[in-house]
């Protein structure tokens, strides 16, 4: 009887010390704003950036040191304003890392579809 209370007491603690880890990690990470990818990032890691036309689906990845070197060390986001698509002529231009070509997923990474209209 008494092994079976000290089991259950335990229990009790480690659950509420877990808990309690669980608490603070949360409150950590909620404190931690995600920054936005910079070119500088993207070059120390040797990521190219992948551009996505919203109208066409046309795509391309492009080497993140020319664009380092003609626009400096900005935002992704900022960049979006300095592409059209070359097939469609749209402006509406996604960018992110191009996380496949530089072997860091296998598969895909994201599936683009044109919206019904």
């Amino acid at each position: 009887m008494q092994v079976t209370i000290a089991f259950v007491n335990c229990q009790a603690i480690m659950f509420a010390l877990c808990s309690f880890i669980a608490l603070r990690v949360t409150c950590y990470m909620r404190d931690i704003e995600p920054s936005p990818v910079r070119l500088s990032w993207l070059a120390t890691r040797q990521l190219p950036v992948w551009l996505w036309c919203e109208g066409c689906s046309h795509h391309k990845s492009l080497p993140v040191e020319p664009l380092l070197e003609k626009f400096g060390d900005v935002v992704l986001l900022a960049l979006k304003a300095h592409f059209h698509c070359a097939a469609c002529g749209g402006r509406e231009v996604f960018l992110r890392p191009d996380w496949h070509s530089a072997g860091w997923t296998q598969g895909v990474v994201s599936r683009h579809e044109k919206l019904p209209e």
